[in-house]
Order: C-alpha cells, then structure tokens, then sequence
C-alpha cells in the first residue's frame, strides 16, 4: 500500500507539471484545446475535399433542423495568422449548439465536424494535403493543447472515462516548441472504443534530460482504442500511457529521451515502430515490486541509435505472476545495444540483430517450442535449459472432420436452407467496472482517497479486494441439478427470495423461452474453489443444415471424426526465444504482417464525392432511404467516393454494397435496419451485403455506423463476401456496428432497462439483431479500427442506466483467408463474441470483449436458440450457469489463427459483481477445437478456464496467471 500511495504522489506531480501554471478548464466541448493561447501559423489555400464538399449533413434526432454538423472554425472567427490567439474561436465552434460537454457523460444525437483549413485541426479532420498547425505559446496554460477528457476543478473528468466513445483527431501538427521545457503535453487522451488518432505529429523541445517534461501524447486512463501514423519529434516522453487495452500502429520517435513509457495496461499491441536517436525505447518497469503493465506486444518494428531498447522488471519471482508480459516479433535491435534490460540494467537480451520471437511470461505450447530460460519456481536466474513446469495432455474428441479438402462442408455459408440445430515512475491504477455506475466499466466515485483530486477508493479495491461488494444469493457457481441444456428456471433477486418474472411481450417462436418444466438450480451456500464444476462446453456441430440461397447463409453438414489423437502441453514460465510457426504468405508483405492505412483521398477533388442526400436520399431516421441509396451505390463508378452526410438512413431490405466501390461519411452517419424483412431467426438476412459470394474487388468503407431500428432479430448487420483483388483492398476503417442505447434505435433504456431483481423474460422488442459481422467462405477482409458493440447502458437519455439487449451472435469469420483484423471489439452478445469457425490464415491484433452483463438471467440460451447450421455453440454438457455464459473467443476446425493480443473480460454476474471477487464470473472464456492457433498475450477477467479444450477440459487456469487486474498468459499454442 506505501508502494501504491506514492506512486498516487508521483503521478499527481506528474500532473501538475503537465499543467503548468494554473487556470480553470474552458468551454464545455468534448474534444478541447486548453489554453490561455493557441499561435496558430497562416497557410495558403488548400485543396483538400472536406473543405470544399457540399455539407448537408443533419443531425436527425436532436436540436432541430438549424443544428451545424459541419463547422468551419474559420466561421467562428479564427485568424490563423500565427499570432492571433484562436482558442475561444477554437472552443465557439466545437461547443456552439448546446453540445455533449461537462456534465453530460454521453450523447450521439449532437455530433460535429470540426474542420480546420490549412492552419490547423482539431476534433476530427485537418487538412490531410498540407497539415494544419496548432502551435502553443509560450504561457500557455493547460494539461494539452487537445484535451478529449478534461479534469475538473475537484479531480473529476467530464465524461467516464471508459465511456468516451467516438473521438477522433486526424492530420494535424501540435507545435510545443515556444514552451518552456518543464510542461506541456500535446493530447490528453483519455477515450474508450470507436477513437482513433491519425496522421498527426507532435513537435517538442529536444534534449534537456530531466528538466525536460513535455510529451507527445499523455494518456491515464481508458478502454480503447486505435492510433496509427503518428511522429513524435523531442520531448521526454513521445507517449506516456495508462489504458485497459489499445491497438497502435506505424509511430515514429526521433529524439524523445524516452520514446514510450507504459504507465499501465492490460493489453498492448504495438506494430510498426521506428525509434530513432531516443536513449530509451519502452519503458515497461514501472513499480517493480508489483508490476503495474499486463502486457506488451511488440511486432515487426526497429530501433537505430538508441542504446536501451525495452525496460522491464519482469523475473521469474516477479509479482504479479502474469505482469510484465512481453512479446517481440521480428524487431530489429541493431541500433540499440541492450535489446531488453532488466530494471537492475542488467542485460537480458544483446541487442545488435533482428529477434524473430521472444516471449516473456507464462507460456502454455508444444514442449519443443522453448529454447532455453524456461523457470520452474525453485530454479535459479542461470538457469539455460528448458524445464518444463507442468504437461497437460489434450484429448481432442468428436470434432468435424480436419481433411483440408472436405472444410468447406462445415461453413455456414454453404447449407441449404430452414435447419435449426437444437525505474519507479508516476502511475495510475485502472478503474473497475461495477454495477452501481450506470454508465459502463467504472467504478470511479470521485471520492477523494488521500486528499488528493482524482484517485478514489474503489482503485485500492484492485489491490486489496474491494469493499463494496454487491452481494448475490445466488453465485455464479450455481448448480443445475437436472443437468438440461435449457435456461435456467430461476435466478433469485438480489433482494428477495420470491422472484417474479418481469412482464414482458411474448417472444416469437424463432427464439428461445425458459422452459417451464426446468428444474430449478441449486444454491450452494458458499462460491468456493470446491463449488465450481470443471469446464465442460463443447460444440455439437454435426447436424446437416440449409438455408435459402437468396437470404444469407448457414449450415454445417459435417460428419464426426477425430482431428488429432493427444497432445502435449507444456506449461512454463519463459524469458526465451521461442521457436515460432511462420504465418502463411498471404498475411504478410515484405516479410511483416499487412497493413493499410485509413483512406483519406487527400488526392481527391470535392467533385470526386457523390453525395447521397444529393442522390435522393432523406438520412432523417424515417424515410426508407432503400431504394435512393441503392441507386446512387449501383451507379457510382471507380474514380467517385459515395458520400454519406450525417443522417440516419433506414433501409426495410438488403443494402447490397458493389464489389468495387468507395465509402465514406461525416461523422459516422447511421445506417439503420428496419422492418418485416428482418424478423426472422430461422432464415436471417443480410442487412449490408458488401459484394455476392465469390466477388473479386476493392472495396473501403470508413466513418460509418450500422445499427437497427427496433427489434430485428432475423438480422445480420453486415455480411462481408467480396475477395480482395489485391492485397488488402476490400477493407473498412472505423466503420462500426452499433446496437441499441442510442436516439433513434427504439432500443433504450425506456424500453429495455434492465431487471436483475426477476427472473428476466427477454421483451420482444429488445431482441435485437441475428449476428452483427459474417466473413464468409470466399471473402478476404481488412478491418481496422471496428467496434461491434451491443449497447449495455443508454448513451442518450438523461438516465444512462444499463440496459438489456439481446444479439446472437458478434462476429464469425469463416474465411479462408487472409482475413486481418486490427483494433477490434466485439462485445456484449449472447452466444459468443469472436467465432473463427473452418477458417484460415487469420491475424488479430488486439482484440477485446465483454460477456453480456445479464448473463446468467437469461443464460446464453436464452432468447436465441443455438442453430447447429451456424456452428453455434450448444451448452449441453453444462452443469451450472457460469458455464452457460458467452464465448469470448471460439475456435473451430481452423488453421493459421494468429492472434496478438486479446483482452476478453467477464465484469458481471446478473449485474451483480460479487464474482469478481472470487474471479468466476464464468467457467470459460476461449475454446479451442480441432484448431492450429497461436495466441500470444491473452488477458481475461474473471473466468475461471482462460482456455478450454474441445473435450471440455480446461488447459490454462486464471489462478494461475493472476496479473494486475486480469489474469494474463504470454503464449498459449496448438498444432495440429
């Protein structure tokens, strides 16, 4: 706890310097410069395509038809002379129209496109031809020139910070140089999912050692998130960071003293790293005797001129056991003399060559794969040879057939139709997620600890259990004595033993209802280790299927085999080089795993976007805009881009997207499903159709929102058929499926507020979609930056309270590849939220998840019927309602599955949050059958199998890799 107080000490002066001179926050706008000066430097005109397009953009829930979606700050009277003083011209045009700011926690009925022409940009999008510049005076005052959460006066932020959803910041530069070297940071980034930084570079005083305290970026708090394409020139720090989990790719470091240093996290992927002439690369180190990183992955990056490439104070005795993970994949450390050094500098890797693989941290994988450092617990430091901690033996039983030649039979995508299956620096601890906060994954009371702004009680929890418990009759660990598959019959309240069922609309025949002859479950007096019934899912996937061959998909047909007899396991704690499987050519170039940038068209004329309201299109959240946005997709030719304005555009039938065709919006504009035709379950039906199956194209999608009106439960928001005609060409970016608790859904908390205290019968009219993504079969897919999310809690309405909505499924790739999939969430959904089933040749980097927060009433049995044609998972070997809660990760009959970085997390039990506590919210979270995988760097929370065999039986245990808050391994492997 000393340990704990002082770091709370370091990073409040970590504060104050960031702030420099005091003054109050201004204006009341969610993405803000805060400063007493902002010298912005004058430009000549530009010709980049958001400055000239027509804007016809209307916000269709809110604030009436005058509202600005589109501001020029230009129009709001900044200079851009580079003397002028522009911030309250700045802050008038991001605030003005009455916007989400302080006190507002979260709306989507207000958005805003803040452009700046070629001086400078900030909130959403510069001038991507000739990028504008923010330059910060010599007294300025503020903790960032861009601030996403202010800090109150009291140490409050204005939104939750795991809340703050949809920012982003694109083609700007951030000049710090006039300031004095002591302070100054140029983004507080402080965001959750659906952000993004891009193309920005940050400009700082170079040198100075101590003295110097400016940084690139400063970020303590968070669930994100994506970067990429950022430089960061000078400064002591180019990113101090503190977040649950981020995806970051292609940064540049010259001349920071430290180029990153990683305050905390759970989860970190980092691709694309150059750092050049910086003394330090990362510094992963902080509090050595009880590590605050979960984990950090590092790929395909390189190091010139810097002597000390990572920092770090992981040892085989280090605490907590799972902290301080590290992965590196082919990282050149030929500029750096010391390629990892322990926080002793002491030397663990030799710096001077490319290391293809090397693992830091409990690694569960094929005996052979380590070369040497792998400790037992009474080995010593010099140990050189491989020890093996423990051999776990899988037995893979009754799984479909593994003949490459017969993998087809197993896809969804191929049934016919109608078959239903039954160095100590400052630091910041993460906030928890709790049930008593209405606004999603925090626990942050404001409650002021030490006298100190900012820290509160429920961060200690983290350490020392918390203090707050909500207590829960009935444990997650309940047994069903009747052992049926189906829905558990009762789940009492937390107040009462009586539990009444909450009245609701009777729920079509196509989903799931209790049973009304289940037995009910057995309460067991205590959740105890001894009352946890072992892992046992497994998926019955045998049943032929079909579906009709104009609606979209499912089915497997496949017979019953044995796709590997035994396989042994190893588990170890490894600071080695790893012998590694290479990835399949088709995810690479140049020998490091693809990647492409967001499309910005800066190349572009205004003349080159076609404009769907133009088109006839209403976009006003109750028109049918089928037929008019149809045809402006149908008639758009190769050198256009089809542009949707901000609107909410309702389509009653399948939105069938080109196979070569160019998307974008303004401000992630709503595509909304709706109607008849998306009603049922039994034969669901694609709502977005990008490409027909077997498509060759070029597709990109960017700045879009797809989601429901009302309930569509037959529903598949977007299935993904087109094959890249080169590689990586049919992507999207920052396109996102959003599902409920939003204006407009008629999927809110005054119609589907959740009911912990009954025995929930799911209402109708809140069951929400089928399944949100499908990669088909012959489909290749780029997606970066995607969060498929089904709402938890309202965004809109003043309550913001928890909300129970019910999805299917979240996405399921069949595809044999390459499919790439960076900075992706799915969350929230009934029966998994990742299914790779009868896949190949898959990258992920990072991925993150959430189980349902009602979960188990109802269990994920309930309302969505497990279908075998989908490959669903079935529950049937389930003794207690732990087990019946939804995947994070599930695995299939799949090849070449390489995941780098995965956070998946359980927070609730019926909303309750007792079982994090004893960390079995769940029993499962990843399931691997009949599967070559590699999962470096998997964090989850709560569940007490971190990875389960097809057999049921579990292959890594959260007890045994506890880290700071998750429970983190750094490798688990199978081959087959």
């Amino acid at each position: 706890m000393a340990n704990f107080q002082s770091s709370i000490l370091v990073f409040v002066a970590h504060i104050i310097l960031l702030l420099g001179l005091p003054t109050a926050l201004v204006g009341a706008v969610p993405v803000t410069p805060n400063t007493r000066e902002l010298a912005i430097s004058g430009r000549s005109s530009s010709t980049y395509w958001v400055g000239d397009i027509k804007r016809q953009g209307t916000a269709p829930f809110g604030h009436g038809s005058d509202y600005k979606v589109y501001r020029n700050v230009m129009d709001f009277g900044a200079k851009g002379d580079g003397s002028t003083d522009d911030t309250a011209a700045i802050n008038k045009a991001i605030s003005s129209g009455n916007r989400c700011g302080k006190d507002c926690d979260s709306s989507t009925t207000t958005p805003a496109l803040v452009y700046f022409p070629p001086y400078y940009y900030t909130q959403i999008v510069g001038d991507a031809v000739d990028l504008p510049v923010i330059k910060a005076s010599a007294d300025f005052a503020g903790m960032a020139v861009i601030d996403a959460d202010p800090y109150n006066d009291d140490g409050s932020n204005w939104y939750t910070n795991q809340n703050n959803f949809f920012r982003a910041v694109r083609n700007l530069v951030i000049d710090l140089t006039a300031m004095p070297k002591g302070s100054g940071a140029g983004i507080h980034w402080q965001v959750g999912q659906a952000t993004s930084l891009q193309n920005i570079r940050f400009e700082m005083i170079k040198g100075g050692g101590a003295a110097n305290k400016q940084q690139g970026i400063f970020m303590d708090n968070g669930s994100g998130g994506f970067m990429s394409d950022l430089t960061f020139n000078g400064g002591n720090y180019g990113m101090f960071l503190g977040n649950q989990q981020f995806t970051t790719r292609n940064l540049k470091f010259n001349g920071c003293q430290t180029a990153i240093f990683m305050n905390w996290n759970w989860a970190w992927t980092f691709k694309s790293l150059e750092i050049n002439n910086c003394e330090v690369g990362l510094n992963m180190s902080t509090s050595p005797s009880n590590q605050t990183v979960g984990s950090v992955m590092m790929l395909d990056s390189k190091l010139t001129n810097t002597p000390i490439g990572i920092v770090t104070a992981w040892s085989k005795a280090s605490i907590p056991i799972g902290g301080g993970t590290l992965i590196l994949d082919n990282v050149d450390f030929s500029g750096s003399t010391t390629a990892v050094e322990d926080i002793d500098g002491s030397s663990l890797l030799a710096g001077g060559s490319t290391v293809a693989n090397w693992v830091q941290g409990n690694t569960y994988a094929p005996s052979s794969a380590a070369n040497k450092r792998a400790y037992t617990p009474d080995q010593e430091d010099d140990s050189d040879t491989v020890t093996i901690v423990e051999t776990v033996v899988q037995t893979v039983q009754a799984c479909p057939a593994s003949d490459s030649g017969s993998v087809a039979s197993t896809l969804a995508t191929n049934a016919p139709a109608h078959s239903v299956g039954s160095s100590t620096e400052a630091r910041i601890t993460p906030a928890l997620p709790t049930d008593s906060d209405t606004a999603y994954r925090s626990i942050v009371s404001n409650t002021d600890v030490t006298g100190l702004p900012g820290f509160d009680n429920s961060w200690l929890s983290i350490f020392e259990g918390s203090s707050d418990s909500v207590e829960v009759p009935v444990p997650s660990s309940m047994v069903d004595t009747s052992g049926s598959t189906a829905e558990a019959a009762s789940v009492p309240a937390a107040t009462s033993s009586a539990v009444p069922a909450a009245t609701s609309s009777a729920v079509p025949a196509e989903v799931s209802s209790p049973a009304p002859s289940e037995a009910p479950l057995t309460q067991t007096p205590s959740q105890s280790e001894s009352t946890l019934a072992p892992a046992t899912v497994s998926s019955t996937s045998s049943a032929p299927a079909s579906q009709s061959s104009d609606t979209t998909s499912g089915s497997s047909s496949s017979s019953e085999g044995t796709c590997s007899a035994n396989q042994a396991i190893s588990k170890g704690r490894t600071q080695s080089t790893m012998k590694s499987q290479s990835m399949p050519s088709s995810l690479l170039k140049d020998g490091a795993v693809f990647e492409k940038s967001k499309p910005l068209y800066a190349d572009l004329p205004a003349s080159s976007f076609i404009s769907v309201k133009s088109a006839g299109a209403k976009g006003d959240g109750t028109t049918d805009d089928t037929e008019a946005l149809q045809k402006v997709l149908d008639s758009a030719t190769a050198d256009q881009v089809v542009y949707f304005d901000h609107g909410a555009y309702v389509i009653t039938d399948t939105l069938k997207v080109p196979k070569n065709i160019k998307i974008t919006g303004e401000v992630w504009p709503m595509i909304m499903a709706h109607g008849d035709k998306f009603q049922n379950a039994k034969e669901p039906v694609a709502a977005m159709q990008i490409g027909q199956k077997g498509d060759v194209g070029s597709v990109e999608m960017s700045d879009l929102v797809i989601t429901t009106k009302g309930s569509c439960r037959g529903a598949i928001l977007m299935e993904w058929n087109v094959a890249a005609e080169t590689q990586g060409s049919a992507g999207m970016w920052d396109v996102h499926i959003r599902i409920g608790g939003s204006a407009g859904t008629e999927l809110q908390s005054d119609t589907c507020k959740k009911t912990p205290d009954v025995k929930t019968r799911p209402k109708a009219e809140c069951i929400a979609a089928f399944m949100l993504l499908h990669v088909t079969e012959k489909a290749s897919a780029y997606l970066e930056n995607t969060w498929m999310w089904t709402a938890d809690h309202e965004l809109d309405l003043s309550d913001h309270s928890q909300v129970d909505i019910y999805t299917g499924r979240g996405i399921l790739i069949e595809s044999q590849g390459p499919v790439w999939l960076w900075g992706t969430a799915s969350e929230h959904h009934q029966l998994y939220n990742y299914q790779v089933s009868s896949a190949k040749d898959v990258f992920m980097g990072l991925i993150q998840s959430e189980t349902p927060y009602y979960q188990s009433n109802p269990s994920a049995l309930t309302p969505f019927t497990p279908q075998s044609a989908w490959n669903d998972p079935d529950f049937k070997t389930c003794t207690t309602a732990s087990c019946r809660k939804s995947w994070g990760l599930r695995v299939l009959n799949s090849s070449d599955l390489f995941v780098y970085g995965a956070g998946l997390y359980s927070f609730f039990e019926n909303y309750a949050q007792t079982c994090l506590n004893t960390e079995d919210c769940q029993e499962n979270m990843v399931e691997v059958d009949c599967s070559d995988v590699h999962i470096y760097g998997l964090s989850t929370k709560a569940a007490v199998n971190m990875v389960t065999s097809s057999s049921g039986k579990s292959m890594v245990l959260e007890k045994d890799n506890t880290s700071n808050f998750c429970s983190t391994i750094a490798l688990f492997e199978q081959t087959i």
